[in-house]
Order: C-alpha cells, then sequence, then structure tokens
C-alpha cells in the first residue's frame, strides 16, 4: 500500500508541472496572421506599451524575425508569438523562410 501511495503522490506532482506557465497577461492590440504566404496585415501601428500577437493559420513553418535580432521561434500551424513594444518607431520584420513576406510594426503615441 505504502508504494501505491508513493506512487499516487509522484504523478499529482507531475500534473502540476506538466501545465504551461502563464503567458502574460498584456492586452493584443492587434494581430497579423499568416496565411498564403503573407503576413496580415502587413503593417499595423500601436502606441507605446502595446502588444501585438502573430498566427501562423496556415499549414507551412513561418517565423516571425525583426531587424533588431529578436525573433520567433518556428510556429506550425495555430502556433502564436507576441512582442510588446515600449518604444516608438518603425519595426521591420519578414518570415526567413519566404523571401518577400514582409511586414511593419509602427509604434507612435
Amino acid at each position: 500500500m505504502a508504494a501505491v501511495a508513493l506512487l499516487t503522490a509522484c504523478d499529482e506532482g507531475d500534473t502540476d508541472t506538466a501545465e504551461e506557465p502563464d503567458a502574460g497577461n498584456d492586452t493584443v492590440a492587434a494581430t497579423v496572421t499568416m496565411s498564403d504566404v503573407a503576413f496580415s496585415p502587413e503593417t499595423v501601428e500601436i502606441a507605446p506599451g502595446e502588444t501585438v500577437e502573430f498566427v501562423n493559420e496556415e499549414q507551412m513553418v513561418h517565423d516571425v524575425a525583426f531587424d533588431d535580432g529578436e525573433a520567433s521561434e518556428d510556429l506550425e500551424e495555430g502556433d502564436s508569438y507576441t512582442r510588446t513594444f515600449d518604444e516608438e518607431g518603425e519595426f521591420a520584420y519578414e518570415c526567413t523562410y519566404h523571401p518577400g513576406m514582409e511586414g511593419t510594426v509602427i509604434v507612435e503615441d
């Protein structure tokens, strides 16, 4: 019986650690989708401190790579990536897998 109780206790601990951590409570100000090998919309305008979500809606893998060096991991269909922009400016990005698949986030008050 003690062995069964020990295994049960281990299983309960595994359940807690298997939960994914909360990605954060940032409010999404704009959503950019990836479909038909394009970002849509190509340009979004937000205020400083706001967040953009990028969602892959097609079966091929995409990524989001910004000119300033920040980048997502590979995004499979249904995956998303968010980035919060604290400073004003224009932030160009591309999918490194698909030449010509580009966009811009414009951050201004």
